[in-house]
């Protein structure tokens, strides 16, 4: 899809310029901090200069403390005092008038945390204006916005440690030399420091002194107050080049002390000065198809020479192609002092590399002579590039029963199976909340060539003994390791997902008993609203006195509360086991609760309630504010108002997420789904699962991620490579709206599954 990928996993920090006062006149209000960085230690307080500007003039007397605070991603929060105020005079009109005041600066001041600024303090910090606490001079006020913002960037110098001991060893690495050539051989330095604790080295470049020899300087610096007492010792390798013949030293150095030092010398002389150029007698060269998964071959030509003397060695050259010739050379060096009775054969490989269809000649020289030759003929893409079928049969209730249903799955390929993968795989069904059970097999049989195909027969036992109404829905089969049901030519399976297994027994009375009770109220009198729960206790539970139910408390998350009750044993906070509710018409008791949401200002909020035991319901509250616009749709709103957004957020930062999904392997889904995901029809003329979310442009301390699944078992996150935003519109009620989907079409994505997932920087 050719749309601009960007990255949908964080927010930024957007920041209002201060504006001077001009000719024109101003029609907006505006609210600007200046501050200046924060890069020295120290505990004087922090000044911050804000300009309120506003066409009908601002109220100087609602200038207090109460109007700024200040705060960052990691939870830093901070009150302003209020300092003083200035109003600022505009230049007068050409006719010499002034005009009437409308720009305000106030100088506020922020105490420096306890103990001073420190690096420890070092990141971005954000200037928030409070919403209602200063005024127009018509009456109003301005809303919550973000003024401005600043950054500590303090260096704190770092404890340097003297170090114990150090040593220096140098390799040498001889490279072959060329007749009448230079020798030289390759050096490679081992430096070693050791210091009384762990700390951080700093390692130097390598430098040369003025007398010529090499010095490498190391530096340890402390990583903190509390460190184990422990000697550490550290070693870095260098090259440290290639060098001719002749004596160097190399040392190892920590400020003005040596540490270590170490010598090496190379000596003249002409490595092959007694060594002849040879050509073989004879040359045998098998040009050898590499295994390989693409979809053009991979060729390496295996050479074999016979000589009449003895070879020292054979220098190999670079293989080079010129169109559809592809060569390489060698040169073997003979040592005539050497007298040998029997041929002597030198073999060697060389890798020449993916062709694409057509003919090729290989030749291999020496001493500017052709001494072999072989031909590459490769044709174009043949053969099977497609995975083994998977079909399921029989995998299917639609009585109740108390027998285990016995179901077929065929494995079948066009080619021939790699039939041991088959018997190495482990059938599981999941259920849709994520419990995974592996299945029996009961028999596995092949085709009578035991290659193109085998048919696996697998017993589930009912859960709970008998299948009936209760066990109806879809559940999903898995195998283990998918990778390994392949062909001969190497195509495998990549999904470990193959297709349902499908209950569906109708239940006698087509209207449910629900377990759960929701109820919400308004008492208009004190203008509160209240949630009345009712929670069903089944007759395994209701008969022991070992129980009580902690209700818990009201979490209100961005639009939504939460309720959570938890049954508990008696006397503890711990939990009890899971005991399903049962019917609710048979023995048992219900337990009730009223839980106080307090005031709630205008818009759609969503009240949840679950238990530990399963209980579930919830309902839709709506609260009409006449100063602000209600909207009928189904809004993916996570933060409409951030009052009361500490609240039960201290343990962890995600707070809030929705997930959608489609499956294509499955002909009968509607791609219905609470919520319901979008469709996009991408410019490659197919359709991508999308997902349309929303936030608000004042949650300065919230990011977005999303996430993909196969299986709804196993979540990635997802970046640019991945999903791409369609479209982002910002609406006049602050709200920013996103449309996101898949790279990928639905038709042949890995992920089914989309997760929207808001957290707390």
């Amino acid at each position: 899809m050719k749309r601009t990928i960007k990255t949908l996993i964080s927010m930024v920090f957007c920041l209002s310029a201060l504006s001077a006062p001009g000719d024109e006149p101003i029609d907006w209000d505006d609210v600007a901090a200046d501050v200046s960085d924060v890069t020295g230690t120290g505990d004087a307080p922090l000044r911050i200069v804000v300009s309120y500007q506003s066409q009908g003039g601002v109220s100087t007397q609602s200038f207090d403390d109460g109007d700024l605070w200040v705060t960052n991603a990691k939870g830093f929060y901070s009150q302003v005092s209020f300092v003083e105020f200035n109003t600022l005079v505009p230049h007068p009109d050409p006719d010499g008038e002034i005009p009437a005041t409308n720009l305000h600066a106030v100088l506020y001041e922020m105490a420096a945390p306890e103990g001073g600024w420190t690096g420890e303090h070092n990141g971005e910090y954000a200037v928030m204006l409070a919403g209602g606490e200063v005024f127009k001079s018509d009456g109003t006020s301005f809303g919550m916005t973000l003024a401005g913002a600043f950054e500590v960037a303090i260096e704190e110098e770092k404890e340097l440690v003297q170090a114990m001991a150090g040593e220096v060893t140098v390799e040498m690495f001889p490279t072959p030399g060329v007749p009448g050539g230079e020798v030289s051989e390759l050096a490679v330095a081992t430096f070693a420091v050791t210091f009384p604790f762990p700390v951080e080295v700093n390692w130097g470049e390598v430098t040369q002194t003025a007398n010529g020899s090499f010095c490498v300087e190391v530096e340890g610096y402390r990583t903190g107050d509390f460190v184990p007492q422990v000697v550490t010792t550290y070693t870095h390798r260098v090259e440290l080049g290639m060098f001719g013949a002749g004596d160097y030293s190399v040392t190892l150095k920590t400020g003005r002390e040596t540490l270590g030092r170490d010598q090496f010398s190379v000596s003249g002389g002409d490595g092959n000065s007694d060594l002849l150029k040879g050509l073989p007698s004879e040359v045998e060269i098998d040009i050898v198809r590499l295994p390989t998964r693409g979809l053009y071959p991979n060729f390496a030509a295996h050479i074999r020479m016979t000589f009449g003397q003895y070879v020292d060695h054979v220098d190999w050259g670079e293989v080079s192609r010129r169109e559809n010739l592809v060569e390489s050379e060698m040169t073997a060096w003979i040592d005539p002092r050497v007298r040998i009775l029997a041929p002597m054969v030198i073999e060697h490989q060389i890798g020449l590399g993916m062709f694409f269809p057509g003919d090729y000649r290989y030749q291999l020289s020496s001493l500017k002579e052709v001494i072999g030759h072989a031909l590459i003929s490769v044709s174009g893409p043949q053969g099977d590039f497609t995975p083994p079928k998977v079909t399921i049969r029989g995998a299917s209730v639609t009585e109740t029963s108390d027998e285990p249903l016995e179901f077929t799955v065929e494995f079948f390929d066009d080619g021939e199976l790699a039939f041991d993968g088959i018997e190495a795989q482990v059938l599981s069904v999941m259920n849709r909340q994520g419990e995974v059970v592996e299945l029996e097999r009961t028999s596995l049989s092949f085709t009578a060539d035991m290659a193109v195909g085998a048919i696996a027969t697998y017993r589930m036992e009912p859960p709970g003994g008998s299948w009936n109404d209760e066990d109806r829905g879809r559940y999903r089969l898995l195998l283990s390791e998918p990778e390994l049901v392949r062909d001969l030519q190497g195509n495998s399976l990549v999904d470990p997902f193959i297709g349902y297994l499908t209950v569906e027994i109708e239940p006698d009375d087509p209207t449910p008993t629900h377990n759960t009770e929701l109820a919400l109220g308004k008492d208009e009198l004190i203008g509160r609203w209240t949630a009345s729960a009712r929670l069903f206790v089944p007759e395994n539970l209701a008969v022991r006195d070992d129980w009580s139910v902690d209700w818990g408390e009201v979490r209100p998350r961005g639009p939504s509360f939460f309720l959570q009750p938890r049954f508990v044993r008696a006397g503890s906070n711990e939990e009890i086991e899971l005991v399903p509710p049962s019917d609710t018409t048979g023995a048992g008791m219900w337990v009730e609760h009223d839980y106080d949401l307090g005031p709630i200002s205008g818009g759609r909020w969503l009240v949840c309630l679950n238990s530990n035991l399963g209980h579930f319901a919830k309902a839709r509250l709506i609260e009409v504010d006449p100063d602000r616009p209600n909207t009928n749709g189904d809004l993916f709103d996570f933060w409409n108002d951030w009052a009361g957004r500490e609240v039960g957020l201290a343990d962890h930062r995600r707070f809030w997420e929705y997930c959608v999904g489609t499956d294509p392997a499955d002909s009968s889904d509607d791609h219905e789904g609470d919520p319901r995901p979008e469709l996009i029809d991408g410019d490659d003329g197919n359709k991508h699962l999308g997902l349309r979310c929303r936030i608000a442009t004042a949650a300065v301390d919230a990011r977005l991620r999303f996430e993909g699944s196969a299986d709804m078992h196993t979540w990635i996150e997802l970046g640019p490579g991945e999903i791409e935003e369609v479209e982002r519109v910002v609406r006049d009620d602050g709200i920013e709206e996103f449309l996101v989907c898949l790279v990928d079409d639905i038709g042949s994505a890995e992920m089914r599954y989309l997760r929207v997932v808001a957290e707390r920087w």
